[in-house]
């Protein structure tokens, strides 16, 4: 929403959790994804992987706690409107790989 950057950008703490939530210690490929349900980031809490096989395309989705969920339907069928997709996947660096998301996973 308009004006949450420049709100984030006062308040480093929030900023530096949120940017924190999308790194993890290690080396993770997308293969790797698959056996884990629960993903430990950097700022130390757990995101939680989603595979939809059912979806228009395979799709894996990486959901953080404060993401939008429907609330009469806490499993939601149409996963795009509601979690952040790997929309590019194992994208090598010197230091893992980067998988890169559509939107933003929220602690």
């Amino acid at each position: 929403p308009e004006g949450t950057v420049e709100a984030l950008l006062e308040d480093i703490p929030t900023l530096t959790d949120i940017l924190l939530y999308h790194v993890v210690a290690g080396s993770v490929t997308s293969s790797d994804l698959e056996g884990m349900a629960l993903v430990e980031m950097a700022n130390g809490e757990d995101t939680r992987t989603i595979f939809c096989h059912s979806c228009s395309e395979e799709s894996i989705f990486q959901k953080g706690k404060g993401n939008p969920r429907d609330e009469d339907n806490p499993e939601p069928t149409n996963y795009e409107d509601v979690w952040p997709k790997i929309i590019a996947a194992d994208i090598e660096a010197d230091n893992g790989y980067i998988h890169v998301v559509n939107n933003v996973i929220l602690p």
